[in-house]
């Protein structure tokens, strides 16, 4: 959450949250919006809640940090309006 594509109303919460199937092999995810960290959870759903100011189009981005050491990313697009 949110979805890729999704519009997103700046200067109100925006809830972010991901899924692993493997919960047990995470140590945390990292949430980046335009390559600036925002926040991180360390319990499924992973979730974290973050107000965007900004406007247009911009990058989310979660960082999972399993604990083998290993990242594994997933990026999406949203347009703040």
């Amino acid at each position: 959450t949110p979805q890729q594509g999704a519009y997103i109303q700046p200067n109100m919460q925006m809830p972010i949250s991901s899924f692993y199937p493997y919960p047990s092999n995470i140590r945390q995810i990292t949430y980046y919006l335009n390559d600036a960290p925002i926040g991180s959870a360390t319990q499924p759903p992973y979730a974290i809640t973050y107000v965007p100011t900004n406007r247009g189009p911009s990058i989310l981005k979660a960082v999972a940090e399993t604990t083998t050491g290993a990242q594994e990313t997933q990026v999406i697009s949203i347009t703040m309006q």
